[in-house]
């Protein structure tokens, strides 16, 4: 029978199970299309079994990839052989490894080119060497480069030549470090030099010693550079001197130093020149010493500096002398100092000239210091002055002193001071006098004194002028009087200003006269003091007047008696002034009077007091008025009190006032009385009052008017006591106001009730406040009417309580305003009952506010009339006491701008009687803080009448303080404008019987703001007629705290706004006596919400009247405590509609208690959500009847499993039994 299998669609095919796959004859299998084969699964394709054999090429190659992956290893080798090369290349490529495994001999041996190279890395690695045996070897060369790095090592060495010649460089370079290792060394001699060259670095690191031993020299010569760089040092050395011979120029180029390391000196003379030469900087830097013995000298030559540059310090020391003499000048000028370092004496010896002169100035310094000990004289002399001027301090050092000797001028010249301050002094001492000339000044500078010190007399006066010039104090120190000796006047004058100063004193002392001269003020003036004190008296004179000048201060310090009497005059008065400033007094004393007499003006100028004790009386004969007027006002002060004493009457004359000033007391108390007297009044103008305070009283006694007059006010102050006696009253009655100003404690105090009648009274007025405070009370009685009005407010404010007291109370009324004014408040303390008295309402009202509370109480009460004296400012500043001693009397005197000036604070100290005495302007004027201060008992002291006189502000003021201590005929007396301003505070203040004594007029004045404030006690004081005529709002204003204080009368009065208008905590906040103080009506006036704030305890409290009057709305707005609250007579008492309206939230929190209370009609008014929604306590409420006969079909299906588990025997006996009837 034909088959249907070709007339099958694709998706058919597709649907078909394996299981009818299977079952397909090989009839079904050769009558599939190429398309149907294509369409097949994986699955499918396994499922044909052994049927695959009977596929034809085309149907095999049509085999899509996912069915291939399904084909079995069995299926696999049962293919004929000669169908394996239908098989796509992309076929090929999906076959799994172990597909690929399962191919046998014959079929591997089909496998085309083109199939090998589509096989994968994984699929290559299961080739066996049989399988590289069976392949063609063309096919291994058609392996992927990707592919051939998984053969293993078997398959490899069964590599064949041929097959090994087909390998490209790719798959070469492919192949894995393991897979070189693996290949024998007869394989690696087959490759090619093509195939050589596609090594890699990473495989020829891991060639053999046998392998590499098969690379003949084309192949050595066919590595390429980057391979050459996988070699190995080991590597290098097990080749033959044939295979290094073969490497190339850029091969060696390539190795880097540790594989240059392997290179023997066989390989090294084995080189061409050309491939030698070819070795990098770095390359040849890892030659070992003996391959660097074995370098040939024309390998030698053919290096470049570059490459030079690389060898290191043990190979340098490594060549011979032959090599080393080899080395051209070019190469020798590039090698480094490290280098020149390296090389061993014997091979500098060798050197030429042009070899030693090739080295550059920085490589020289390299140079070992036993090397140049050991330079010949021709090669010394073939040293640049730039290779001397390079080399170290150790180096020069290094030289012999034959060999200082017979360095050039040029090179003596190059030295540096670095290398001559490391120099011995033994090589100093062979520098030879003409080499000497060559030295540069900056070489000079670096010699040390002990060089200095070393240098012979020959040596140091061959200085020229310029070396001179650069010696430092420590070298010029180091000279010696020989050295000195012998210097020129020119060489003299080049030594420097800073170095001048350390030439030994010796040396100093040495100088002859032509030297001297050659000495610039410069040099003179930086000469120490031990070097000026030096100088002989021989050698003083030869000093000019302009050296003389250039002398410094401490020099003249210096200078002996000896030298000082060796100076002429002109020589004395060539010092400068600064320079004169160095003289002490001994060396001023030690001067003869004709050269004191030869001191200029700008000298004596410069004179200081210490300075001017060495003045001598006789000295002071031979001045001249133009030389006295010429000393300093310092130096003055310092003559001594016999040269003060010497002054004629015509020197004393030429006295500057500014010498006057400056004359010391003692020295004041050394001039004659007569010369006292001839003072002129310029002179006295000048005079301190410490001058004055040293007069004696016989001099004080012959100052004329006209001489005390002209003395400075201040001066005046130095009077004493015992000159204040002294005095005439024609000398008192002749001081001007401002020396009487200028008067002390002590001057004032020591004059007399008649000294100060001869006072003007300005005078009198211009005494200093301190000054006048010492005056005796008993003159400040006695003072003129005229002298008392010239007193000062200061003087008035400064003087003492005593003083204060003894103004004759007669008098006190002449005081003007400001006097008054002045008083202070512990002088105020002093007033006397009759100068109190004696004051006018202007000069009471004069009292500075700061002097007022220092007023006694008892003060106070000595006022009289004149308190109407008294201003608003100064009541201000009254104390609580002030204000306390204020009598009821004083009242009309005071206004009520004034009274309104008092502060709270000293209110507080008003009585009683005179805050009743009060009229209604004082009332009205008292401010609300004058109020607020009063206390409680104060405040009792208001009359209903006062108090009825307050105004808003005023009632405002009122305290809680206040209102507590008030009598209930006081608040009674309050309007209800008065109430609705009290403040919320003071409010508080408020007794319960305070408030029911208000009628309700009163209350309804009452804001929310205050009610909001009462408390519970105070809220009991409202009753039923008060609450009657509260607003709504009003009523919602008593807080939640205060609320519970209300009355059952006031309860039971509220209306349905006043209760709807309490907020819900208010609802909460009501005692349980309050709620049964509610009637049934009252009761409905709430609404759901507030019901919603019934607690537990006030549902609890509530009748059966309260209960039925709740609303449906109202129960169904109950909190679930509250619900859970209600008792049995309470659930009994409520109506089925009542029960209806219980919300499923609220059935929840229904007791058991609760649930069997109620009737079958209330039960049966639940609904399903009310039945789903009872608690395991609600469910046990329910009788078995209930259950049975009462609760309706739907209500029983609403039971939940919770709840059904819940249930005891009984009512599970009963539900069943009701389910039945359903």
């Amino acid at each position: 029978m034909t088959t249907i299998i070709p007339s099958l669609s694709i998706s058919q095919i597709r649907a078909m199970s394996t299981t009818a796959i299977g079952a397909l004859n090989q009839e079904d299998v050769e009558a599939m299309t190429t398309a149907q084969v294509g369409a097949l699964s994986g699955a499918q394709v396994a499922a044909l079994a052994s049927d695959v054999t009977f596929l034809d090429e085309d149907q095999l190659k049509s085999i899509s990839t996912s069915g291939i992956k399904g084909l079995t290893t069995t299926q696999i080798a049962a293919i004929d052989a000669g169908n394996i090369d239908a098989f796509t290349t992309k076929q090929v490529a999906a076959l799994s490894a172990a597909q690929v495994g399962a191919l046998t001999d014959t079929q591997f041996a089909a496998l085309t080119g083109d199939q090998i190279g589509a096989m994968t890395a994984a699929q290559v690695a299961t080739f066996s060497a049989t399988d590289i045996g069976n392949l063609q070897a063309g096919e291994v060369g058609k392996i992927s480069a990707k592919a051939i790095g998984s053969l293993s090592s078997a398959a490899l060495q069964a590599l064949t030549t041929a097959q090994i010649g087909e390998l490209s460089t790719a798959q070469i370079a492919a192949l894995k470090p393991a897979q070189i290792e693996a290949l024998t060394a007869a394989q690696i001699g087959d490759f090619t030099a093509a195939q050589i060259g596609g090594l890699t670095a990473t495989q020829t690191k891991v060639l053999s010693t046998a392998q590499i031993a098969e690379l003949d020299a084309t192949q050595i010569a066919g590595i390429s550079t980057k391979a050459m760089a996988g070699f190995t040092a080991g590597q290098i050395t097990g080749m033959t001197t044939t295979q290094t011979a073969a490497l190339t120029g850029p091969q060696v180029a390539a190795m880097t130093a540790v594989q240059v390391a392997g290179l023997e000196a066989a390989d090294i003379t084995g080189m061409a020149d050309s491939v030698f030469t070819s070795i990098s900087a770095k390359g040849i830097s890892g030659l070992s010493t003996t391959a660097v013995a074995a370098i040939t000298t024309s390998q030698l030559a053919g290096l470049g500096t570059t490459q030079l540059a690389g060898l290191k310090t043990p190979q340098i020391q490594a060549l011979t002398t032959t090599q080393s003499n080899a080395l051209t000048p070019a190469q020798m000028s590039a090698m480094t100092s490290v280098q020149i370092g390296s090389f061993n004496d014997a091979n500098i010896a060798t050197m030429s000239n042009t070899q030693i002169a090739a080295i550059t100035p920085k490589a020289i310094s390299g140079l070992q210091t036993t090397a140049i000990a050991a330079l010949t004289d021709p090669q010394l002399a073939a040293l640049t002055p730039a290779q001397i001027t390079a080399m170290k301090p150790a180096q020069i050092g290094a030289l012999t002193t034959t060999q200082i000797g017979k360095l050039t001028d040029a090179q003596v010249g190059a030295l540096t001071a670095v290398q001559t301050k490391d120099m011995s002094v033994a090589q100093v001492q062979a520098i030879n006098v003409l080499q000497i000339d060559s030295l540069s000044t900056k070489a000079i500078s670096g010699f040390s004194a002990s060089h200095i010190a070393g240098m012979s007399t020959t040596q140091t006066q061959a200085f020229t002028e310029a070396q001179i010039a650069v010696l430092s104090a420590t070298q010029v120190g180091a000279l010696e009087a020989g050295d000195v000796d012998g210097f020129s006047a020119g060489q003299i004058g080049a030594i420097s200003v800073k170095a001048i100063g350390s030439l030994v004193d010796p040396a100093i002392a040495a100088l002859d006269e032509p030297q001297i001269d050659a000495l610039s003020t410069g040099q003179i003036a930086a000469l120490k003091p031990t070097q000026v004190a030096a100088l002989t008296t021989t050698q003083i004179p030869f000093l000019s007047d302009a050296q003389v000048g250039a002398f410094t201060a401490n020099q003249v310090k210096s200078l002996t008696n000896g030298q000082l009497a060796a100076m002429s005059t002109t020589q004395i008065a060539s010092i400068s002034p600064k320079a004169f400033a160095g003289f002490s007094a001994a060396q001023i004393s030690a001067l003869s009077p004709t050269q004191t007499a030869a001191l200029t003006n700008t000298q004596l100028g410069a004179l200081t007091a210490v300075q001017a004790a060495g003045i001598q009386a006789d000295d002071i004969d031979g001045f001249s008025t133009a030389q006295v007027a010429a000393i300093s006002t310092k130096a003055v002060s310092g003559l001594t009190a016999a040269a003060i004493g010497s002054l004629n009457d015509t020197q004393v004359a030429a006295l500057l006032e500014a010498q006057v000033a400056a004359l010391k007391a003692d020295q004041i108390a050394e001039l004659a009385v007569s010369a006292i007297a001839d003072m002129n009044n310029s002179q006295m103008s000048v005079l301190k009052s410490t001058q004055i305070a040293a007069f004696t009283n016989l001099q004080v006694a012959e100052l004329t008017a006209s001489q005390i007059g002209a003395m400075g006010a201040k001066a005046v102050s130095g009077f004493t006591a015992g000159h204040i006696a002294a005095m005439t009253d024609t000398q008192l009655a002749g001081l001007s106001e401002a020396q009487v100003a200028s008067f002390t404690s002590g001057q004032v105090a020591a004059l007399t009730a008649a000294d100060i009648a001869l006072f003007t009274p300005e005078e009198v007025g211009s005494i200093s406040a301190k000054a006048i405070s010492t005056l005796d009370p008993a003159i400040i009685t006695a003072l003129s009417t005229a002298q008392l009005v010239e007193l000062q407010p200061a003087q008035i404010a400064a003087m003492s309580g005593a003083q204060i007291a003894a103004f004759n109370p007669t008098n006190i009324g002449l005081l003007t305003n400001d006097q008054i004014g002045a008083i202070t408040a512990s002088q105020i303390k002093s007033l006397t009952s009759p100068q109190i008295q004696a004051l006018t309402n202007s000069q009471v009202g004069a009292i500075s506010v700061k002097a007022i509370p220092g007023l006694e109480v008892g003060q106070i009460d000595t006022f009289n009339t004149n308190v109407a004296g008294f201003t608003a400012q100064q009541f201000a500043a009254f104390t609580a006491p002030q204000v306390g001693a204020l009598m009821a009397d004083d009242l009309p005197l005071i206004t009520p701008a004034e009274l309104a000036a008092i502060s709270p604070k000293a209110m507080s100290g008003m009585t009683g009687t005179v805050i009743q005495a009060l009229d209604a302007n004082q009332i009205d004027a008292l401010t609300p803080a004058q109020i607020a201060g009063l206390s409680g008992t104060q405040f009792t002291s208001f009359t209903t009448t006062q108090l009825d006189s307050f105004d808003d502000n005023q009632i405002a003021a009122i305290t809680a303080a206040q209102l507590t201590a008030a009598s209930t005929t006081q608040t009674g007396s309050l309007d209800a404008a008065q109430i609705a301003k009290i403040s919320a505070k003071a409010i508080a203040g408020l007794t319960s019987a305070q408030i029911a004594n208000w009628d309700s007029t009163q209350t309804a004045a009452l804001t929310q703001t205050q009610l909001a404030t009462l408390t519970s006690d105070q809220v009991s004081g409202l009753d039923a007629a008060d609450i009657d005529g509260l607003s709504p709002a009003q009523v919602g204003s008593i807080s939640r705290k205060a609320i519970s204080g209300l009355t059952g009368a006031a309860i039971g009065s509220l209306d349905q706004l006043q209760i709807q208008g309490l907020a819900d905590d208010r609802v909460a906040a009501l005692t349980t006596t309050q709620i049964t103080s509610l009637t049934a009506t009252q009761i409905g006036y709430f609404t759901p919400a507030q019901a919603g704030a019934f607690t537990a305890s006030q549902i609890g409290s509530m009748n059966t009247a309260q209960i039925q009057a709740l609303t449906a709305g109202q129960v169904s707005s109950l909190s679930k405590a509250a619900v859970a609250a209600l008792t049995v007579t309470q659930i009994q008492d409520m109506s089925a509609d009542q029960i209806a309206a219980f919300t499923p939230t609220q059935t929840a929190a229904l007791t058991g208690l609760q649930i069997d209370a109620m009737e079958d009609g209330d039960l049966q008014r639940f609904d399903i959500l009310d039945i789903a929604a009872l608690s395991t306590s609600g469910i046990s409420g329910l009788s078995a009847n209930d259950i049975s006969t009462v609760l309706s079909d739907a209500q029983l299906q609403a039971f939940t499993g919770k709840q059904i588990n819940a249930m005891s025997d009984v009512q599970v006996d009963a539900i069943i039994a009701a389910y039945q009837g359903i």
